[in-house]
């Protein structure tokens, strides 16, 4: 059983995200365990042609979820030259600071700040962990509200 948000909690998530939100892929199923990755509004009997063809359900998922992010503009960049240690920035402004300027953090935080502004891609993570995941998921975030 999934939990249930309050409706003050679910409306205060949707009014949040509405208006950060991208398309994104989907891991279309192509028969003889083949999964194409399709944007949303494509399909293959409409004869589109998938960007690729993976042969592992929880792999298309995954690739699903991360690949519209891949190309998106950075919204997170650090600045390692300030005097009082590396800046960190989100859409150009200052959002606080970092104990060294790491590469890998630069390309997690703007990998999460694109994930969350995807229904599709969250849907498709949270496909890929698992029906488990997906309810302590939902626990979690209603603990949270």
């Amino acid at each position: 059983m999934f939990p249930i948000l309050s409706p003050r909690s679910a409306h205060r998530i949707r009014d949040a995200a509405s208006d950060r939100l991208e398309p994104g892929l989907a891991g279309a199923p192509l028969g003889n365990e083949r999964y194409g990755l399709l944007r949303l509004w494509e399909s293959p009997e409409d004869g589109d042609e998938p960007f690729g063809v993976l042969t592992d359900r929880d792999t298309a998922l995954l690739a699903a979820a991360f690949l519209p992010l891949v190309d998106r503009a950075r919204s997170f960049s650090v600045d390692p030259e300030d005097d009082g240690g590396p800046v960190l920035y989100r859409d150009g402004r200052p959002v606080g600071r970092i104990r060294y300027g790491n590469p890998e953090l630069m390309e997690a935080l703007n990998l999460a700040d694109g994930l969350a502004r995807s229904l599709a891609s969250i849907a498709s993570l949270l496909e890929a962990a698992g029906a488990a995941a997906l309810e302590l998921a939902g626990k979690i975030l209603v603990r949270r509200s």
